[in-house]
């Protein structure tokens, strides 16, 4: 394959992002977010900022009625909550949006807006005890995978030594380049133009048109430089559906451009599992079992984080031989930021967990960390190999793949210089970390949308439904269709993230795209 720089414009930073995209006449958006991570609403006072030079108007959930928000039709009903809420959930959450012919103009406007909140008991953590923060609701749980009436995986007469532990992985925040934002600009013919941060416009069409009760084929989507994507511009969100609303019950474009501090405050961010694991070993320090009881936090809402569990359990035993697994775990709510899709989406979750776990128990029965793994690692002549997290590995080898990883870092050399450091008590030391992990990817709908037009000129122009954000996907697109066709990669252009350019398609995200 011919190599090529992938996006240049991006790189030479003229690539527009969507703050960039010229749209005179455009009204501008902010919002007014919560203080307090959980408190109601009892009145909001904009008459202050409604006298200042360029503001448009202010609604909140009850000048701007709009319907409940909600993306996953397989979690609990009772989850359902407004675009701006009065029933406020963590800080940030939205509750007002003011409209202004600039965007200094929005920011003055909201610094004099009163808002009075009744404060409610704060959950900072997930708790199932706590009282729920749907009213709909008996409790916080949004979703459980329940193996706890499976007999003790570790209580056979094989196992000599149990070793537990205690693992946190901690939320991550995605913090893409550009924040989160969205234009909206209602045409003559009554379609909808939208430009907004997407890691698919053919999905994120889908759902705000299903969100605001609007047919999908009277909406356009777009997707400028949307600088990253991480798998926390996977769905929709709540100010998206306020700046469409607005912009068609106006007939004007509204723009709205996320800052940081919202950024930092609302997109939905990554991890936050609270695991406590439990491994069996024989005699022969062969693994006998594995018993796995996790607490995923789903923050204020019921986004995806409740189903990435499914991946989490599908990768808990990894590639190693475990002939047993219980394997338990609850998403519950609490009033801070929501979780939701991150970087692997639940596999590096369970890999980072497990790995610890190895460690641990290797420390624990004073074996090299390595040998360990090494002693428990499924051999090439096991596969295919089924594991009981729901997977079956088709091939692979991953003593070869180990023995090369620990080739290629010298682990030879730096054991010497690690054991040198100790040994002169050197203040900068050096640790040496191991983990095998196989990453499961290409997952979800097995399809996507894609074609092939060669111009008259010889040149061609591939319309892919799958959009780029960093990934590299000209490059990898025009080498194909320039191997398979005989031409020069650079006599090929892509577009994508235009669903007028292709109607249908998935999102990017699981590592998929390629594969499709």
């Amino acid at each position: 394959m011919t190599g090529r720089i992938e996006d240049p414009d991006l790189l030479r930073g003229i690539r527009p992002f969507l703050a960039d995209i010229a749209c005179p006449g455009a009204l501008h958006a902010g919002f007014v977010r919560s203080p307090v991570a959980h408190g109601r609403v009892v009145s909001i006072d904009a008459e202050a900022a409604l006298a200042r030079p360029g503001v448009v108007a202010v609604h909140d959930a009850e000048s701007l009625p709009l319907p409940p928000f909600r993306l996953f039709g397989d979690l609990p009903d009772g989850l359902n909550h407004l675009p701006l809420d009065p029933l406020v959930r963590h800080v940030g959450a939205p509750i007002a949006v003011v409209l202004g012919s600039s965007p200094e103009a929005v920011a003055d406007a909201i610094d004099l807006i009163d808002v009075e909140i009744e404060g409610l008991r704060p959950i900072p953590t997930p708790d199932l005890d706590a009282p729920p923060l749907y009213p709909a609701q008996a409790n916080n749980l949004v979703h459980r995978i329940d193996d706890s009436d499976r007999s003790d995986p570790l209580g056979g007469i094989e196992t000599e030594t149990i070793v537990e532990l205690s693992i946190r992985n901690q939320r991550i925040a995605s913090a893409p380049i550009e924040c989160d934002g969205i234009l909206a600009t209602p045409e003559t013919d009554g379609r909808l133009d939208v430009w907004c941060t997407s890691q698919g416009v053919q999905s994120m069409r889908n759902q705000l048109a299903q969100l605001l009760g609007l047919d999908v084929d009277r909406m356009r989507v777009r997707s400028a430089a949307v600088g990253g994507g991480f798998g926390g511009r996977a769905s929709a969100i709540p100010e998206f559906v306020v700046v469409i609303a607005l912009a068609r019950e106006l007939g004007r474009p509204i723009r709205w451009v996320q800052d940081r501090y919202e950024n930092l405050t609302g997109m939905a961010q990554g991890r936050g599992y609270e695991s406590m694991m439990r491994v069996g070993l024989d005699a022969n320090l062969a693994m006998t079992g594995l018993d796995v009881d996790l607490v995923a936090d789903a923050g204020s809402s019921a986004h995806v984080a409740g189903l990435l569990m499914v991946s989490v359990r599908r990768q808990a035993t990894g590639l190693y031989r475990v002939p047993a697994l219980r394997w338990s775990g609850s998403c519950v709510l609490s009033t801070t930021t929501p979780v939701g899709a991150y970087r692997g989406a639940g596999q590096p979750e369970a890999n980072h967990a497990r790995e610890r776990l190895l460690d641990a128990t290797a420390r624990r029965v004073g074996v090299d960390p390595i040998e360990f793994r090494r002693h428990n690692l499924a051999t090439a002549d096991e596969f295919p190999l089924p594991t009981l997290g729901g997977v079956t590995y088709d091939r692979a080898d991953p003593h070869a793949a180990l023995d090369m990883a620990l080739d290629r870092v010298g682990l030879d050399h730096w054991r010497t210089e690690q054991a040198g450091r100790r040994s002169r008590a050197d203040h900068v030391e050096i640790g040496i970390g191991i983990a095998n992990y196989a990453q499961s990817s290409g997952r979800g709908t097995p399809v996507d949308a894609a074609q092939v037009e060669v111009r008259a000129d010889g040149s061609v122009v591939i319309s892919c439904a799958s959009p780029t954000h960093g990934q590299g996907h000209l490059t990898t697109w025009a080498g194909l269709v320039a191997d398979r066709l005989g031409i020069d990669p650079n006599r090929v252009v892509l577009i994508d993230a235009d669903t007028d350019a292709m109607a249908r398609g998935q999102s990017t995200g699981g590592s998929r795209s390629s594969q499709v």
